[in-house]
């Protein structure tokens, strides 16, 4: 009996050993996980950064819109900044509350420049600076809906000019031009309809540069009603 039993552990490590050697055949050890010779890339999808109590503070990865991004956290896991980079290639910071909302948005983009957007906990903007392509400064105050409410400008001609709108729309500006400042008032629609100060018409007599204690009215065509002096 002990012949037999001695018999069948030769005959099952005779199989196990042809086992092993065939496996290894397949797979060499060490070559599939050793990195190619002179490689001096890691990849991953994600790298963190934990502190003492094993809690991710800073980490390096993918987001799910295709961005990717440095990402700091305070202890309680909740992002409060991340300096990333669009699949269109618009680098931006954001910086959040300790809630993990949004508040402050520091961007570049081909259209518009840098800019500069400051938020409300609801998410709405409300206020932004920005330096437009054509090297223009303007700062925007804007409304309880995130809709732009006053704006400050000053063109590359040296020309400040304060905008005031309502739903959008240009209600008020107030200038400094060539020939001096003015106020304009403007309808729903947003056509000037008074001016108070200098200004250019067209009139019947030819275009005439008004004094700056000028008040005209318009028409919504734009036509001259009324001009004092």
């Amino acid at each position: 009996m002990k012949a037999k039993e001695a018999g069948l552990t030769l005959l099952l490590g005779a199989v196990g050993g042809m086992l092993v050697q065939a496996l290894l055949s397949l797979f060499p050890p060490n070559t599939a996980l050793a990195p190619p010779v002179g490689s001096k890339i890691i990849a991953a999808s994600e790298f963190q950064l934990i502190d003492k109590n094993h809690k991710p503070r800073a980490a390096i990865t993918i987001l799910k819109n295709g961005d990717a991004a440095i990402s700091f956290r305070n202890s309680a896991n909740s992002s409060e900044a991340q300096l990333g980079m669009s699949e269109t290639g618009i680098p931006k910071l954001s910086l959040y509350d300790e809630t993990g909302k949004l508040r402050a948005l520091l961007s570049i983009t081909p259209n518009s420049g840098p800019s500069l957007r400051l938020l409300h906990a609801d998410g709405k903007p409300r206020a932004w600076l920005n330096v437009q392509n054509n090297g223009e400064p303007v700062i925007g105050v804007c409304d309880k809906n995130g809709e732009s409410g006053i704006t400050f400008q000053l063109s590359n001609n040296n020309k400040p000019a304060v905008i005031l709108r309502a739903n959008n729309i240009m209600r008020g500006i107030f200038c400094v031009s060539e020939i001096g400042p003015s106020l304009n008032l403007l309808d729903e629609y947003g056509k000037i309809r008074t001016t108070l100060g200098k200004t250019s018409l067209n009139s019947d007599k030819g275009n005439e540069k008004t004094a700056i204690s000028s008040l005209a009215f318009f028409d919504s065509t734009g036509r001259l009603l009324y001009k004092l002096p």
